[in-house]
């Protein structure tokens, strides 16, 4: 028995302690049977611990002993210790170590099992180039570069950056001028469709029939075409304020993270890490999905192009949608470029973003409840009330405005049905975020 035993033995320990550690860790962020999988696993290296500590008083005797006692009775004395791999320890705990090991590592296999699916879906990988994008440029790929290099359409490419749109400027214009084409080529097809045939339905069938029809032909074509062309008219429009629409709703999103986001960028800043490696950990985070997305372009311009922390926070603050969370960047970097503490700034923004979420809540709840009166007023009471004034007339027999009863009955419920929708459409564009 030596000393090479105990170090050995105590080295054990401490690996063990790590992977607790790390178990643990994992355990606080699992959820369902993951946990049972972490705590199974973490028992069992607690009780190796305790199995190899126990060991530990017999090998210190053995070596205070080893030059007092005779060789027989030192040989009777090593009979009671077990060797295990590199490991020393009393004979008796020798099956119960080797169970406690088979436990963690059947509970580390089967949580691996259970765990590989998910950890490949969340692994990020570079898409394959869009087919319908490559033909796009193609066909206006010349077109659109020159566009470009003049300077046309700046305001589409900030707000592609804005809204994260995995897309060149010249792409997006190439594909914006394909849907054009193709909707332009189809509506005109239609109209001269349309001008020559008459559709109608036959009894009995469902699909409609064709016939043709020569009347004031060049009239009807004229009226078709000035129809037909709004739709591609409209669809170059629809991709103009496309980008813009997406980043306003990013920006809707990170305006409900950000809170959260920065009180845990707090806390991570109190424990002294380097400012760097805080943005690393929100980027990894999954719950901030749309706060990851532009942390994640800082971490890539410090790890791929070589920027320094500043002028990344400064260049994701320009691409951003959000002004809080640009605020906060350009805020984060002249903390960082002065030399001041980053762990009370965060606090300080934490503490203003979190006042700002509750009075948000605070006024859609005010709006709600306003809103709910009229809608009570508006929306029950006051059909019930013209329903009532309906019938009386009805019944005295006078006439009201030379509609019937029934057809005024159908109007009223066509009214509040589309009452109805626009109420919803406004209470669900001025509720805050979620």
């Amino acid at each position: 028995m030596t000393i090479e035993s105990l170090r050995t033995n105590l080295m054990q320990e401490k690996q063990l302690v790590d992977n607790i550690l790390v178990l643990y860790e994992q355990f606080e962020n699992a959820a369902g049977t993951e946990k049972n999988f972490f705590a199974n696993a973490i028992i069992s290296l607690l009780n190796q611990v305790d199995i190899i500590n126990n060991s530990v008083p017999r090998i210190l005797d053995e070596i205070k002993s080893a030059k007092q006692l005779p060789i027989v009775i030192q040989r009777e004395a090593e009979i009671q210790i077990a060797i295990i791999g590199q490991i020393t320890l009393d004979k008796k705990d020798k099956k119960k170590y080797l169970k406690e090991l088979e436990i963690s590592k059947r509970a580390i296999n089967e949580l691996k099992k259970k765990t590989k699916e998910p950890k490949t879906r969340e692994i990020e990988v570079f898409k394959k180039p869009n087919q319908l994008a490559s033909a796009s440029s193609k066909l206006f790929g010349r077109m659109s570069f020159n566009l470009v290099e003049k300077g046309s359409f700046k305001f589409i490419n900030t707000q592609l950056r804005k809204a994260n749109m995995p897309y060149l400027l010249s792409t997006y214009l190439s594909l914006m001028f394909f849907f054009t084409l193709v909707v332009f080529i189809v509506s005109i097809l239609a109209a001269v469709l349309f001008t020559f045939f008459k559709v109608g339905y036959l009894a009995g069938q469902f699909f409609p029939s064709f016939s043709l029809n020569l009347e004031n032909i060049g009239q009807r074509l004229l009226t078709n075409i000035m129809y037909s062309l709004s739709l591609p008219i409209l669809t170059f429009a629809a991709f103009l304020l496309y980008p813009s629409g997406e980043a306003s709703s990013i920006k809707t999103r990170i305006d409900n993270e950000l809170p959260f986001a920065v009180l845990h960028m707090s806390s991570i800043a109190g424990s002294g890490v380097e400012p760097s490696r805080i943005f690393r950990i929100i980027a990894m985070s999954k719950e901030y999905p749309a706060i990851g997305k532009e942390i994640r372009k800082i971490v890539n311009q410090i790890n791929l192009y070589g920027y320094d922390l500043i002028t990344a926070l400064r260049n994701t603050a320009k691409s951003t949608s959000n002004d809080s969370l640009a605020a906060l960047l350009n805020g984060l970097a002249t903390n960082i470029s002065s030399g001041g503490t980053l762990k009370d700034y965060l606090d300080k923004k934490a503490s203003d973003t979190i006042l700002d979420y509750k009075l948000s809540r605070k006024r859609y709840s005010n709006m709600a409840e306003t809103s709910m009166d009229i809608y009570i007023g508006v929306l029950i009471a006051a059909p019930l009330i013209f329903m009532i004034l309906l019938i009386m007339i009805n019944a005295i027999g006078i006439a009201f405005v030379g509609l019937n009863l029934i057809t005024i009955s159908l109007l009223i419920v066509g009214g509040t049905i589309l009452i109805n929708i626009g109420f919803l459409i406004f209470l669900k564009f001025r509720q805050p975020p979620q």
